[in-house]
């Protein structure tokens, strides 16, 4: 018994294990061929190539947040907000990724100074918990989520450019005095403003593409076995909060259609609200499942997690197929009950987004 130690309180399998092979699970193991030194050396390279890419999306990140508020300041128009709240995002998480840059060398060293080392001086596990690598594994996610974010305003700046000329026509009739202080007349405005929509888009798409750069870098630094596995438990923790937010959207929109009493809306609309409520809950149970599989390392969930997998796909597909549906019906259904469309947004929206006049006097 005194040469037995657990190796895990959540392992179900093997409760015991000889005293040599009692590592956390979370560490990957290595195959004792390189000294502490070497493993660090070989990741060197990497951390001052991720160092540099924070850097530079810091400064990118930085100069376009500066220029979006700098736009929304001048034309009070929202759409730039996203390149403004974006680019800032981006800033923080580079001097983030920098600080830990700076860190997580020295984390290493300090951590195969007081275990992860055999007899012969060989490095037995990879060290996935120091404070700097924790940091990285928290930038690694918040990039990916903000390349999501990025690529989808950018495009919708582009697409949506033309907004800029309605905005500018519409500052220029009700506001003169500030439409005066930054523009010299009503055809420049439009054009700037259109051609300032276009170039933010595009800036976004870039800081997107720039953003997926330093993942490779940053899963060597962190180990893959650990990307994994903290994928599974940010991944589930997100999918659960996003699953119960558009459950409880598609249930408010159902609601809204009784107090109507659905006058202007037809049985596709409601099977697809209905269909994105019921793969909603299934997916937040999987969810669920994937982050106490993953936190737990626990095979069966993770299984259970696979077979949700498999019936959650053609589900989401049937689900975007009826809300494909839905959204053609969509401008016939307005046209019909404009009035309640119009009375249901509120004046600041129409004006600060669209740049229309909800009321005519």
């Amino acid at each position: 018994d005194s040469m037995k130690a657990p190796i895990s309180p959540y392992r179900e399998e093997c409760k015991e294990a000889p005293v040599e092979d009692a590592y956390e699970p979370y560490r990957a193991k290595l195959d004792c061929s390189q000294t502490p030194k070497q493993y660090i050396s070989e990741r060197h390279s990497s951390i001052l190539l991720l160092g540099a890419m924070g850097a530079l999306l810091a400064l990118c990140g930085g100069a376009l947040g500066a220029s979006g508020a700098w736009r929304f300041t001048n034309s009070n128009l929202t759409l730039f907000l996203a390149p403004t709240l974006l680019g800032f995002a981006h800033c923080a998480v580079g001097v983030i990724c920098v600080i830990a840059c700076t860190r997580v060398k020295r984390d290493l060293e300090a951590y195969f100074e007081t275990r992860g080392v055999n007899k012969d001086g060989k490095a037995v596990e990879a060290p996935a918990d120091t404070i700097g690598q924790r940091l990285l594994e928290c930038c690694l996610y918040v990039w990916l989520f903000l390349f999501i974010l990025s690529l989808g305003c950018g495009a919708g700046l582009i697409a949506n450019r033309r907004l800029g000329e309605t905005h500018a026509a519409n500052l220029a009739e009700r506001r003169p005095g500030r439409f005066a202080e930054f523009f010299d007349d009503e055809g420049d405005a439009k054009r700037e403003l259109v051609n300032w929509l276009l170039g933010h888009g595009i800036s976004l798409v870039v800081l997107a593409v720039l953003g997926v750069l330093p993942l490779l870098p940053t899963i060597k630094i962190i180990t893959i076995y650990e990307t994994v596995q903290s994928g599974l438990e940010w991944g589930g923790a997100f999918l659960s909060i996003i699953s119960m937010a558009c459950a409880v959207v598609a249930a408010l929109t159902l609601r809204y259609k009784d107090a109507v009493d659905g006058a202007a809306f037809a049985a596709p609309s409601d099977g697809a609200l209905w269909a994105s409520i019921v793969i909603a809950a299934l997916a937040a149970f999987a969810g669920v499942v994937a982050w106490r599989g993953g936190y737990t390392e626990n095979v069966r969930l993770l299984a259970l997690f696979e077979a949700t997998g498999v019936l959650l796909i053609p589900s989401i597909l049937i689900a975007f197929s009826l809300m494909v549906a839905a959204v053609a019906r969509l401008p016939p259904l307005i046209e019909r009950r404009c009035d309640d469309v119009v009375q249901l947004l509120d004046e600041n929206w129409w004006d600060s987004v669209l740049g229309c006049r909800k009321y005519a006097s």
